[in-house]
């Protein structure tokens, strides 16, 4: 989001955006994330979310579980069992 220019009281403001949206009615749904990507910032925005539109799809697809594999530490990043 650092294209976007965003700032408050002359400082740019460091965010990132989680969007969310239904493939068939094309509902959608943004809020600003500040801070890093991470898993907590994934599951507040989906919560979120889900709360505005007031119930839950069958499915849910994220387009990048990168937030959640980042914030692993090394030992779970190389367990070949551990879930992603």
């Amino acid at each position: 989001m650092a294209d976007a220019g965003v700032s408050i009281a002359g400082q740019t403001l460091e965010h990132r955006l989680y969007h969310f949206v239904l493939a068939y009615s094309a509902w959608e749904h943004a809020e600003p994330v500040l801070g890093g990507e991470s898993f907590t910032a994934l599951a507040v925005g989906l919560q979120n979310a889900l709360f505005s539109l007031g119930g839950v799809p069958l499915e849910h697809r994220s387009d990048s579980l990168s937030a959640a594999f980042r914030n692993l530490d090394d030992d779970a990043r190389l367990d070949p069992d551990a879930p992603l």
